[in-house]
């Protein structure tokens, strides 16, 4: 139990760092369209890594703008996968699974199974507040392959435990 606890202190204290460097960067400095891109997405990344509910997609929408037309599916994936949770955030359901369902025309393409099941487990709390309880338990069912593919076990079990309160 400590060394798990140590692994996740660690963690906080690489994100905490991260975000000071991302956070310092020099405004003046201009970054590419390409770079700008992944310092967005990486912003919005270690932001909700560390808790931070950003209920503005101010911060992800280089990450949108650049990875909608360019990029693999993974990046297209994430941008809009943090796109949804900023209209999550600010309490907007209906952009929200905007959104997720553009994350998910990425899912074939995808080989970053986490970021899969992630994106599933949060379609599947938009469907669980819609009261559409179906829709729910096949999200969660999605999310738990997802996260059975990447060896993820302790998310691979939530999403199961999940699948049962949404049935």
């Amino acid at each position: 139990m400590s060394s798990r606890f140590g692994q996740i202190t660690k963690l906080s204290l690489c994100i905490i760092r991260f975000l000071d460097v991302l956070e310092t960067l020099d405004p003046d400095v201009r970054l590419s369209p390409g770079d700008e891109a992944r310092h967005s997405l990486l912003l919005s990344m270690a932001l909700h890594k560390s808790g931070v509910d950003v209920g503005s997609d101010s911060i992800i929408a280089p990450a949108v703008r650049y990875y909608s037309r360019r990029g693999d599916s993974d990046h297209k994936l994430k941008a809009y996968y943090y796109q949804g949770l900023a209209a999550y955030y600010a309490g907007d359901d209906e952009a929200a699974m905007e959104s997720f369902a553009k994350a998910s025309l990425h899912l074939g393409g995808c080989s970053d199974m986490a970021a899969a099941g992630r994106l599933h487990i949060a379609k599947k709390q938009l469907y669980m507040r819609r009261y559409d309880y179906e829709e729910a338990a096949v999200s969660a069912h999605a999310a738990a392959v997802c996260f059975d593919a990447c060896g993820d076990t302790s998310s691979y079990i939530s999403a199961l435990l999940s699948v049962l309160n949404a049935g």
